[in-house]
């Protein structure tokens, strides 16, 4: 049918308007002047099949019909879809940025009311001049008028007009206007030219082709398990559990059910717990979220590393030779896609699976979980994307499509930036060499001629140039890195810097060795308040990770000149400051000897000493942040910060401490020597206090503060301790503790007789499954009692103040209770009153509790809730010794116990 596309006509419910029409241009039957394709007009591509039998088509007519009357009207004709949606652009509308829908047989182009009041510089609208009609309606659209705006997409740019129309029913351009523009809606997004708007348009292509691949998700490696090989000399080591900060708690166990429900990690039921690896906790700035990882020291050290080669920079070189195109591909959370981070070996195994996954396809490398693809032409570039993709999406992995790069003429991958006909080097590799200073002496122009050596490639006749200054130092010759020659790192910390000289050496003539890179940069303001040993630790962490291309999956020596460093390195059960383990935690994917070199020696002296300048920081320290944190969590409320550093300030004996720390040598005095055991655990933090682990050290004019608040409400001795130990730390806290506690109040209420143990019952399995309830009093002087329930899983306390122990008052508080917490399994009583009368015993029957009745005058069957009885009785007696409001008192107990992690469950009440 002349004027037809036929796959048009097979999906419309109604016959098309246009057949027995004449057209206005060409005088021939069945189609309008709009879609004619006479050779006096502009010559329309053809629609393929495919796209339309799948896709919904918005069709616009400027109509010419044998009825002049219509010769002025727009017909709107909407042909139903079932699977796929409209292709969509990002195109300048006067240089704002909105998407338009592509209607092949519109000829005028629409935007809604919503996306016209979108825009910031609304253009002014003029009166629509031809109505509009939707498809079998007789009645017009609804309009708010028409402007003109210029149009640009692809850098091509014109002058056309776009028609308002009223509500939000999206807005389109038509097949006229992408004609003038050279878009053709059927071709790939992909091959157009490359811009900062072409990506945009890339990105929404392929997310909408490869939906799973690019579902932000972290996904799931299939049909592919992981054995981990095992050195069965190793013992396994089972840590301790390290404390959970109460503030970090929620969101620990929030970040527990992301990795659970993404299936990084899985619960361990009935299997026995022979590895036992410690978590840590790091806070992400300015945040709630933190970042969740495992100490794996001990794990790795049990762990057989896979060797597999990684690509050198030759290989990258060779792949690309010949390529036009280039696009990047960067895996999301590429590790966990199967492994949890930190294991040693992750790095070879992942990138041994990624390469097997990809084999076959041609044009492509991939380095870890960055992946290159290429393409002399762009459409052997389009077809080598399209397959990674979809090899990848079978494969249940996923791409981080915000780090991918689409089609460029010219891409950044390993260090190396590739073009059409050139390489050329990153250049924040060159940085050093071009910052560096004039060398004044032999070791200095050692470590620039070893500088140079990195970017000979890029240095044209570099052996010529640089014979003079190696004929000073008598060295013959410099070469490349080789991955098959035994690897070696040297770092080095001085007052402002650190530096480092990656250096490899002939396995069978260990004094040929040939320097590689130079790596170094100055010491913020944080790090150089530093210790010196905490500085030696920095510059090994951030050298490493700086090297990481060189050092992931291989064996290599990390030479120090600071005998303590290599003693904590070697030494798994030594504890050092906090800040130093977990910077051994982010050291974990290497595989490395620590070997301990006397500084003469040391290489990479002069780099520490005179570091590059212009290098900064690249990122957030979060060992600052989180030392930060705790400094600020762990202090009670009424040991401000600033209250210990002026006390610490004013103690001579932390004075001299803290030198002493800065330095990394404790030298034993009267004052220091209570100090010595506990010297290599001592930190400071960047306000000046004096850290062990997490707890704050104090200074002696505040134990008897820090006390006193431990011991509020007049807790136990054990429970005081443990409060203490949780937030800080001074020499013979138990003893002192232990002085002032028998000093105190509470201690004349206290009844001394021992009586005979009671054997524990069964433990419930969950809160509030069982309960105790017990009554104090009366109160003098207002006669009032306590009701006390008592949670016999979690040990949580909730207690009401009742004028009488009526059974109508007990049952009305109990309801209530049962009423927030829900209706427990079973209550255990007493066998007073109030719970042998007729209504309690209704009262449980109608709950549906199993009421427990302990043996008559033998409370001590109800032992837990006689506990507390007793406790409650001390804090009422001693808050009238003390002439303290008993109501105040019994406030402050109630705090303190619940904050107090519980000798049986080793946590709060309230977390328990």
């Amino acid at each position: 049918m002349q004027g037809f596309d036929e796959a048009l006509v097979l999906n419309r419910d109604e016959p098309c308007p246009a057949i027995g029409k004449s057209c206005n241009k060409c005088q021939k039957i069945n189609h309008f002047a709009s879609v004619c394709k006479s050779s006096r007009y502009i010559k329309k591509d053809n629609i393929s099949n495919n796209y339309n039998k799948n896709n919904k088509i918005n069709q616009i007519f400027d109509e010419s019909t044998e009825d002049k009357a219509q010769e002025d009207k727009e017909l709107i004709c909407t042909v139903s879809s079932t699977n796929t949606k409209f292709p969509e652009l990002v195109f300048l509308v006067n240089n704002e940025k909105i998407k338009l829908r592509i209607d092949t047989l519109a000829s005028i182009n629409i935007i809604d009311e919503f996306g016209y009041n979108e825009l910031k510089n609304k253009p002014a609208l003029l009166p629509v001049i031809s109505p509009a009609y939707a498809y079998g309606s007789k009645e017009p659209i609804k309009t708010l008028g028409r402007f003109k705006a210029n149009l640009k997409i692809f850098k091509k740019e014109i002058e056309t007009e776009f028609t308002v129309t009223c509500g939000q029913s999206g807005s389109l351009i038509g097949y006229p206007t992408c004609l003038q523009l050279g878009v053709d809606p059927i071709a790939q997004i992909v091959n157009s030219i490359s811009s900062d708007q072409d990506d945009e348009n890339i990105r929404i292509f392929y997310s909408k082709k490869f939906p799973n691949l690019f579902s932000g998700k972290i996904g799931e490696l299939k049909d592919y398990e992981i054995d981990l090989h095992i050195d069965k000399s190793i013992k396994p080591v089972q840590a301790n559990p390290r404390r959970i900060p109460f503030h970090l708690r929620n969101a620990v166990e929030e970040q527990l059910k992301i990795k659970l429900e993404n299936g990084i990690i899985e619960e361990v039921e009935n299997d026995p717990t022979t590895w036992l690896s410690e978590t840590v906790k790091i806070p992400k700035k300015d945040t709630n979220e933190i970042r969740l990882c495992i100490d794996t020291i001990a794990v790795n050290k049990a762990i057989l590393s896979e060797k597999y080669e990684m690509p050198s920079a030759e290989d990258i070189i060779y792949a690309a030779n010949g390529m036009k195109y280039f696009s990047k591909a960067d895996l999301n959370s590429a590790f966990e896609q199967r492994l949890f981070f930190g294991i040693k070996s992750a790095p070879e195994i992942f990138h041994k699976v990624i390469r097997k996954i990809l084999e076959g396809i041609p044009n492509q490398i991939n380095a870890s979980d960055d992946i290159l693809m290429m393409g002399k032409t762009l459409e052997e570039h389009n077809e080598t994307v399209f397959l990674v993709f979809e090899r990848l999406e079978s494969k249940g992995l996923t791409v981080n499509i915000h780090k991918c790069v689409f089609c460029k003429t010219s891409i950044t991958f390993f260090g190396l930036i590739l073009s059409n006909n050139s390489v050329s080097l990153n250049e924040q590799k060159t940085q050093a060499l071009k910052n560096a200073t004039s060398p004044r002496n032999a070791s200095e122009l050692h470590s620039f001629l070893g500088l140079s050596v990195y970017a000979s490639r890029w240095i044209k006749d570099l052996a010529s140039i640089s014979k003079p200054l190696w004929d000073l130092l008598k060295i013959d010759s410099v070469s490349y890195f080789d991955p098959n020659w035994d690897t070696q790192v040297t770092v080095d910390a001085g007052p402002d810097g650190i530096g480092g000289v990656l250096t490899t050496s002939d396995p069978n003539d260990k004094s040929n060795f040939r320097i590689i890179i130079f790596v170094s940069r100055i010491l913020t303001d944080t790090e150089k308040k530093y210790a010196q040993i905490e500085k030696e630790a920095l510059s090994c962490v951030r050298v490493c990770e700086r090297l990481e291309l060189f050092l992931i999956g291989k064996l290599f020596d990390l030479i120090v000149d600071n005998k303590a460093i290599s003693f904590i390195f070697k030494n798994p059960l030594c504890n050092p400051p906090a800040r130093i383990q977990r910077w051994l935690l982010r050291l974990s994917p290497f595989s490395f000897n620590i070997i301990h070199r006397p500084g003469k020696g040391n290489i990479a002296d002069f780099l520490s000493r005179h570091p590059n300048k212009s290098l900064t920081n690249d990122f957030q320290d979060d060992t600052e942040d989180f030392i930060n944190m705790i400094v600020n969590k762990s202090l009670p409320d009424a040991l401000t910060i600033n209250l210990i550093l002026k006390a610490t300030t004013n103690d001579k004996s932390l004075v001299e401490l803290s030198k002493m720390i800065k330095l990394s040598r404790f030298i034993e005095t009267e004052d220091t020597r209570a100090y010595s055991n506990v010297f290599n655990e001592l930190s400071l933090s960047l306000e000046g206090l004096i850290l062990r682990d997490t707890r704050v050290l104090l200074p002696k004019s505040l134990y008897k503060q820090a006390i006193e608040l431990a011991h509020e409400g007049h807790q136990g001795l054990t429970k005081t301790k443990q409060l203490l130990r949780s937030s800080v730390w001074f020499p013979k806290m138990d003893s002192i503790t232990f002085e002032f506690y028998k000093q105190c109040s509470c201690q004349a209420v206290i009844n001394s007789h021992n009586k005979a143990l009671i054997a524990s019952g069964e433990m419930p399995d969950y809160p509030w499954k069982q309960i105790s309830i017990d009554f104090f009093g009366p109160i003098f002087p207002t006669n009032e009692y306590l009701q006390v329930h008592h949670c016999d899983y979690s040990r949580f306390v909730l207690i009401d103040i009742i004028s009488a122990t009526t059974e109508k008052i007990v049952i009305d508080r109990l309801n209530r209770l049962c009423s927030i917490f829900g209706i427990p399994s079973e209550i255990k009583t007493d066998n007073g009153p109030p719970f042998n009368s007729e209504k309690f015993k209704e009262f449980s029957k109608y709950m549906g509790f199993f009421h427990r009745k302990i043996t008559p005058y033998w409370p001590q069957a109800n032992g837990q809730v006689e506990a507390f009885m007793k406790n409650l009785k001390k804090v009422l007696q001693t808050a009238k010794i003390d002439d303290v409001p008993w109501k105040d008192r019994l406030t402050e107990f109630l705090r303190s116990y619940r904050s107090t992690p519980h000798e049986s469950t080793t946590q709060s009440i309230f977390f328990a």
